[in-house]
């Protein structure tokens, strides 16, 4: 897995590239302001693994600094129910100099670079995507990690690829302080069939009837995914807290599989999450 990790100040007097400047904010390259406006956003996933309903991308940057990041998790089975969502804020310079390692990445040029198609197969795609300098992107490299893979590739390839690299792998992960709270999960619900992870438990759904909740989740047979927000979302987090991946859930006389999957600040509901079958493309 790619391992990501977010920038340290840099300090002293050294050229660090070329800046754009934004009126009313000193010099800096310009980006989105709120709270909730993407910035920055590094997904890894594909592969062999089999993909998660939604999956959680490693690193996601917003306007107003603050960084969210999928943190470790231990390997014991069943694993916790809820991801280790973890986040942090940048500093000023912080934020400008993850911006720059975009620049040198060439992200922010009139054309997208070109990563090739290394000739690998079974490996994980990084997708990146970009708001910031007046350019809004998303950029795919498969097999990024494997270095390897690039001799084949044209020179422009390997030069864009290793710059990709730089950027997404351009500090330490100190920012992440404290557990990343969610204001609604995404809830996905199918039939529980047979005693798939039976050391996971029996749980009771807290909220009303499971009974066609939420609407189907695209590409997902008998899987329905329901957004839950404000005081019940509150609730759910709190069960599912303890809870562990594979619980049995029982609602309304019947019993479900559940999968919770916070949103970020930047998602509203089930339509803006990756899908399962395209979460490597």
């Amino acid at each position: 897995m790619l391992a990501v990790v977010i920038l340290g100040a840099c300090g002293g007097d050294e050229d660090t590239g070329p800046v754009v400047q934004r009126p009313g904010d000193g010099d800096g390259i310009e980006h989105p302001p709120g709270a909730d406006d993407l910035v920055l956003q590094v997904h890894t996933a594909g592969g062999l693994a089999a993909p998660p309903l939604a999956a959680i991308p490693e690193l996601n940057v917003y306007g107003d600094r603050r960084a969210i990041v999928l943190g470790p998790t231990t390997l014991e089975f069943p694993g916790p129910a809820l991801p280790n969502l973890q986040q942090g804020f940048l500093n000023d310079e912080e934020l400008q100099e993850v911006l720059r390692a975009a620049t040198a990445a060439g992200l922010l040029e009139d054309e997208a670079p070109d990563y090739g198609d290394p000739g690998v197969t079974d490996m994980p795609t990084t997708r990146v995507t970009i708001n910031a300098g007046g350019v809004e992107r998303t950029v795919s490299a498969y097999a990024l990690a494997y270095e390897d893979g690039d001799d084949d590739l044209a020179p422009d390839q390997r030069e864009a690829r290793a710059r990709l690299r730089e950027l997404v792998a351009v500090v330490d992960g100190d920012v992440a302080t404290e557990s990343y709270e969610a204001d609604a999960v995404a809830v996905f619900v199918r039939p529980y069939l047979t005693d798939e992870i039976p050391a996971a438990g029996r749980r009771d759904w807290p909220l009303g009837d499971l009974a066609g909740a939420g609407e189907r989740y695209e590409g997902v047979d008998d899987t329905r995914c329901l957004v839950v927000t404000g005081d019940d979302a509150r609730t759910v987090l709190d069960v599912a807290g303890d809870a562990r991946e594979g619980a049995r859930w029982s609602s309304g006389g019947s019993d479900y599989a559940l999968v919770f999957r916070p949103l970020l600040p930047n998602e509203a509901g089930c339509d803006d999450l990756v899908p399962a079958q395209t979460a490597g493309a």
